[in-house]
């Protein structure tokens, strides 16, 4: 939690109203959860496999140390690029019952290029409507791009996956908005 919101609340709301949209188009989305109730990554994951997705959508509010930090970032599973990808990974796995001594499964994962391919084209699009969408609202919106770090709740889903990071509620001006 930053600047009084709780990150599981937004994502509820988001993830609820976002549902209802697809809907509209005819597509369904499951969520992994319908109440303010904590599921484990491996939940997440698992429920995921078990209705057969065909795309995983992990949403979340990023937080840092720096005050002045903004922007939207997607992520795809892979090793972390950059400082600030380990970081972000790091923060969201610490929940896990897995470690990183589960490496053979993380490396699995990776290695699956069309999940990766795919996972990457949906990154791509969701990054640019994200970016574009929110712009209206705040022009000066960094975007942030799409990235790579290895997030547990991406490795063990079978579909193409990625995480939203939608904005840092740690930054006063984003948390307002």
């Amino acid at each position: 939690s930053a600047n009084g919101l709780l990150e599981s609340e937004l994502t509820l709301d988001i993830a609820e109203r976002l549902s209802g949209r697809l809907a509209d188009y005819g597509i369904e989305a499951v969520l992994t959860r319908t109440s303010d109730k904590y599921l484990s990554l491996e939940t997440r994951t698992d429920l995921a496999n078990s209705v057969e997705t065909d795309l995983f959508l992990s949403l979340h509010f990023n937080a840092s140390f720096r005050p002045d930090t903004s922007g939207i970032e997607t992520y795809i599973l892979d090793f972390a690029t950059t400082e600030d990808a380990e970081e972000a990974a790091r923060r969201e796995n610490r929940l896990s019952t897995k470690t990183f001594t589960d490496l053979d499964s993380l490396v699995t994962a990776i290695s699956q290029t069309t999940k990766k391919a795919e996972s990457n084209i949906l990154a791509n699009a969701l990054q640019t409507g994200l970016v574009e969408k929110l712009r209206t609202v705040n022009p000066e919106l960094p975007n942030l791009g799409v990235k790579s770090a290895p997030f547990l709740v991406l490795v063990g889903v079978q579909a193409p996956s990625v995480l939203a990071e939608l904005s840092f509620v740690s930054n006063v001006r984003d948390a307002r908005l």
